[in-house]
């Protein structure tokens, strides 16, 4: 029965303790000074005291003993005040009781003051106050807790607190009396009694009712598997730091850390900084799986291998990394460095690169072979050798890759290599040689069997592709003809249908169509999107649904292209068609429909459609210009959406060969001019065949027809749910430009007297 009474009382003295974690409590307040104590220690045989971080251990070895520090003697008539914190470390199996103590005392026979008599009687120790039953509390092994006293001889009292709640009163002895804290262990146990203090100070002169303050309690756990240090109910100063130390036990992995509530990711330790609250963090295990692909299936390849789903297994074994900074737990726990994307798709990407981290990809081959891995990648600077492929053998497959300077993190371009792999399963690793850059994810596309682009480098999209740079490879792998009918073997020596063309740049264009044929470009694609493509042909006579473009699924990318009657095989005009692509490294084919041997193509210009052929100036900003590629020549339509956000104001959107640093510059120039209307400049002046007016705000279409060998253009303008009016017809350049051969550059500019901005969107080609 007394057994069961004393375990009761301890229970509720140590819900008491850990209920009253904010309150006032015996603190350097104002009126108190530092007494600059000096403590001396005083051992049994075999006992130590050792320095640690802020304080002091004390160790009891086995059997009886004592290990403390004394202070000063104090002043019979000066109120002193003592904090300090301490923690149990650990108490020695079998012994009778141990006192954890801080004394004001005549000798140290007789102290005015003891926290004693830890008995331990099913793993709880109950503190009292010697002489007295006035305070009962639990301490626990492990768990830091915070202790004040007061001695005032005046008042004749000293004051006890436990982690700042007052829990008793003594009055003290008469005589000189000093300070001690430390421990003392009765008994016959084996092993150790160990006890930290920490933070120990004292203070003099104050009021006898001590300095307020506050203190906050965070509550440390850890599941099966690992350990959180300090652990427990860990007693903090308002404002004080705490950090908190997570380690996984041999064949387990941190899996996660949650935080008042909050997953942070399986991280190794955690910081509670300038604490101005109770908190709580609780760390969870999981056991160390062997190595496999995320989500139980290899990724295939030929196909995209995302960078975020490198294999399960964990650290040092599906990957290396030398700290965990991601921001994207939420697809992944791992904690390890992922991030929402901004690239095309979104998704997520892997970032925080740094040189000697890797991480591993279960992958499927599905035939052996060489192929072209397009990277997608973002780097705010460039990066040399910046990382490369291996094998499970450790053999680096890609090379070392190079990367381009995109301009940030989350500005995205495509880098490519080459990997010859076997058929069937098998693990890449991506090992990170130089850190500073972002991967969304890897293409694999496998080459042909001698299939490769013309010249060994893709044609770069948005840009030109000549027709007869078709792929190498040879019949039935880079293209199929029918027949071999080509006048100009110089070029290529294939025997494949080229000519000389008379085409404007001279070169070679492929001539001899016929429904079947097919001829394959290899390209690289620097940014997905839609783009219009302008076909230059000649046709004797109209060919309904001449040829397409397709990818390497064999789906019809453009729809098919109808040519309009050129008069001849070298006259020549442009056709459009659009193309949706992907990014990356890719093969397109020109299929062969209609019209046999009635066309002949020369090349084919990829412009970027949408807001990334945008234009934008303000007041006193300066010219912008957006490039044509290729340059413009012969005849030729232009087309772009334009929005004024004031009226009147002085803004002009024109075309020029070169960027334009003036109007001079300018051969094709559409305006808002200052009166609120829009013209078009015509030789040497403004002009308008109509008066239309312009509001801010509204949106309005352009459309030039450019004759750029007759140095003639006609403006036409769609106002937001209107019909297209005509601004200008066959006006003439400006006369300063009458002398271009080509158009190469869009422009913009806004006069400095105007308080609006003018910006210029889908800007074709």
């Amino acid at each position: 029965m007394k057994a069961e009474k004393c375990l009761v009382k301890t229970l509720a003295a140590f819900a008491l303790i850990c209920g009253l974690s904010v309150s006032a409590h015996a603190q350097l307040g104002s009126g108190w000074t530092p007494d600059n104590e000096t403590y001396t220690p005083q051992t049994s045989s075999g006992c130590t005291i050792t320095s640690i971080s802020g304080g002091f251990e004390f160790s009891v070895p086995s059997g009886s003993g004592r290990s403390e520090q004394r202070g000063n003697n104090l002043p019979t008539n000066t109120t002193n005040q003592w904090q300090g914190f301490a923690t149990l470390k650990s108490f020695p199996s079998g012994s009778d009781k141990i006192s954890m103590h801080q004394v004001f005392g005549p000798a140290p026979s007789t102290p005015d003051l003891i926290l004693d008599e830890a008995h331990f009687s099913g793993g709880i120790e109950i503190m009292s106050l010697e002489q007295s039953d006035a305070f009962e509390a639990a301490i626990q092994v492990g768990v830091q807790f915070q202790l004040n006293t007061i001695y005032d001889p005046v008042g004749n009292i000293i004051r006890i607190y436990v982690n700042g709640s007052q829990t008793g009163t003594k009055t003290p002895n008469s005589g000189v009396h000093y300070n001690k804290y430390g421990q003392y262990v009765s008994g016959s146990g084996t092993g150790p009694a160990t006890m930290d203090w920490v933070n120990i100070q004292s203070w003099a002169g104050g009021s006898a009712g001590g300095g307020g303050g506050n203190h906050f309690t965070i509550t440390a756990s850890a599941g099966s598997g690992g350990s959180i240090n300090p652990t427990g109910n860990v007693v903090v100063n308002q404002g004080a730091n705490q950090t908190f130390t997570i380690t996984a036990n041999s064949g387990f992995n941190i899996s996660s850390v949650t935080v008042d509530g909050t997953n942070q990711g399986a991280i190794g330790s955690f910081t509670f900084s300038n604490v101005q609250a109770n908190h709580t963090i609780s760390a969870a295990f999981s056991q160390q799986v062997s190595e496999g692909p995320f989500g139980g299936t290899p990724a295939a390849i030929p196909g995209t291998v995302q960078a975020e789903n490198y294999d399960t297994g964990g650290q040092g074994v599906a990957y290396n990394i030398g700290s965990i900074n991601g921001t994207d737990n939420g697809y992944r726990s791992d904690g390890v460095d992922l991030e929402v994307t901004s690239d095309t798709g979104g998704g997520v990407d892997l970032g925080w690169t740094f040189g000697g981290d890797w991480f591993k990809y279960t992958v499927n081959v599905a035939t052996a072979g060489t192929y072209t891995v397009s990277f997608r990648i973002a780097a705010p600077t460039a990066v040399t050798d910046a990382f490369h492929i291996s094998n499970s053998s450790g053999t680096n497959l890609s090379g070392n890759v190079n990367l381009p300077a995109t301009g940030g993190y989350q500005n995205w371009a495509t880098v490519t290599a080459n990997v010859t792999l076997p058929a069937g399963q098998q693990i890449l690793t991506i090992n990170q040689d130089n850190g500073g850059w972002n991967l969304n994810y890897a293409v694999f596309q496998q080459q042909s069997s001698g299939e490769g682009p013309f010249g060994g480098t893709p044609a770069a999209i948005p840009g030109t592709v000549q027709a007869e740079n078709y792929d190498t490879g040879g019949q039935g792998v880079a293209y199929n003809v029918t027949s071999i009918n080509g006048t100009d073997n110089g070029y290529r020596s294939d025997g494949v249908d080229l000519e000389v063309t008379s085409d404007t740049g001279g070169g070679v264009d492929l001539g001899w169509e016929s429904p079947g044929q097919w001829f394959k470009y290899t390209v690289n694609v620097a940014t997905a999107g839609t783009y219009t493509v302008s076909f230059r042909i000649a046709a004797p006579g109209a060919v309904t649904d001449a040829f397409h473009l397709s990818n390497a699924s064999g789906t019809n990318l453009s729809g098919n292209v109808n040519l309009p009657a050129t008069g001849g095989y070298q006259n020549w005009a442009t056709v459009t068609a659009n193309v949706t692509l992907p990014a990356g490294q890719q093969i397109l084919t020109l299929n062969e429909d209609n019209g046999g041997g009635v066309w002949n193509i020369n090349y084919a210009s990829f412009a970027l459609n949408g807001s990334n052929r945008t234009l934008t100036g303000s007041s006193g900003d300066g010219w912008h210009a957006l490039a044509i590629s290729p340059a413009a020549t012969g005849t030729f339509t232009a087309t772009y959406d334009a929005t004024p956000t004031a009226s009147p104001e002085n803004a002009v959107v024109g075309l020029s060969n070169g960027a334009a640093t003036g109007f001079g510059n300018l051969g094709c120039i559409a305006r808002f001019n200052p009166s609120g209307q829009i013209d078009a400049y015509n030789g040497t002046a403004y002009a308008a065949a109509s008066s239309i007016n312009y509001s801010a705000n509204v949106s309005y279409h352009f459309r030039f027809v450019v004759n750029v060998t007759a140095h003639t253009y006609s403006v036409f303008v769609t106002p937001s749910g209107g019909s297209e009016i005509t601004v200008g017809s066959n006006y003439a350049f400006r006369s300063t430009a009458n002398t271009m051969t080509s158009l190469n550059d869009w422009n913009l500019y806004v006069d400095p007297s105007n308080a609006g901005s003018l910006t210029a969107t889908n800007l074709s080609p």
